[in-house]
């Protein structure tokens, strides 16, 4: 393949079809297992509970946020009552994840890290239970559209609306995401302060995109006087389950294992962030100039 068509992969007209048709064929093949992880199937049931009238926490109980149960009642619908039907959801999902990767690392480095983003984010979500449709499969495809939205289309208004709403999407599809949207909070406060034309407006606008998708979520629960059951389930008995995740004893044996599995995917992961970092501050990586010779090279040759 010479050096020109090889660029052409990286252009989006090509390397999102790319993607989608890679992300099927990777997951294809774990479409018609019945089982890959026991807590998708409850999900699926949960779903199919929601289809027949029921409202979670107040017709059946689980300690997840509401969103992915709504998710998996809205994929049936669309999809059909079946497995396959249900793991293409996940699948869109994937391509949903690695196509905001694919946008992100464009916009950071070049289209081909950007297609590469894309192809690492596929096999990274397709590896062991990660076939089938996890909350965690749901979480990435809104979480990796706010983190596009807020690093690329920060200027304008209705952009930070739905990286808002992106974000609050994530934190009710998986509620550990809730540490993700407070500490990222001062980020995004400096990415917008990058450009202060209307940081007050887009900072609003974000703001109220995550409460309009919360009060969404919540009006059925308003609706059928279920608010109580669903704040039990979602904060009250997590929270209680905590309570012995931060005693002394749980903290050292934590520190015990980061220190045992400090191994070489979190070291590049952490440099990976600071790469991120200082490109965002505007300051070029060794990285980001070598992408920029490489498109000297082809306009030379």
């Amino acid at each position: 393949m010479t050096e020109n068509n090889f660029s052409l992969l990286g252009r989006p007209s090509v390397a999102v079809p790319l993607l989608f048709v890679l992300t099927f064929a990777v997951r294809f093949s774990f479409f018609y297992t019945p089982t890959i992880d026991w807590d998708e199937s409850t999900f699926i049931l949960f779903g199919q509970h929601i289809l027949n009238g029921g409202l979670p926490y107040v017709d059946f109980f689980d300690v997840k946020p509401p969103l992915l149960f709504y998710f998996y009642a809205g994929a049936i619908k669309v999809f059909g009552a079946t497995i396959p039907a249900v793991r293409v959801a996940g699948a869109l999902c994937v391509f949903v994840t690695a196509s905001a990767c694919y946008f992100l690392g464009r916009h950071m480095w070049g289209r081909m890290a950007g297609l590469f983003a894309g192809i690492l984010c596929i096999s990274g979500m397709s590896v062991g239970s990660g076939m089938a449709t996890m909350s965690e499969t749901v979480a990435m495809a809104p979480l990796m559209t706010w983190a596009y939205l807020v690093i690329a289309e920060n200027r304008r208004s209705w952009t930070m609306f739905l990286a808002g709403a992106c974000m609050g999407a994530a934190v009710l599809i998986r509620s550990n995401l809730a540490y993700a949207c407070l500490f990222s909070a001062p980020g995004v406060l400096y990415i917008l302060f990058e450009d202060k034309r209307g940081i007050s407006r887009r900072a609003l606008f974000y703001a109220l995109g995550g409460v309009c998708v919360l009060l969404l979520t919540l009006y059925p629960f308003y609706a059928r006087d279920g608010l109580g059951d669903l704040y039990r389930a979602v904060v009250r008995i997590p929270m209680e389950g905590m309570k012995g995740a931060v005693s002394t004893a749980s903290m050292r044996r934590l520190v015990r294992t980061w220190n045992h599995n400090l191994d070489l995917l979190m070291v590049l992961s952490l440099c990976g962030l600071q790469l991120c970092f200082t490109q965002i501050k505007g300051r070029s990586s060794e990285f980001y100039k070598s992408f920029h010779q490489f498109d000297r090279y082809k306009k030379i040759g």
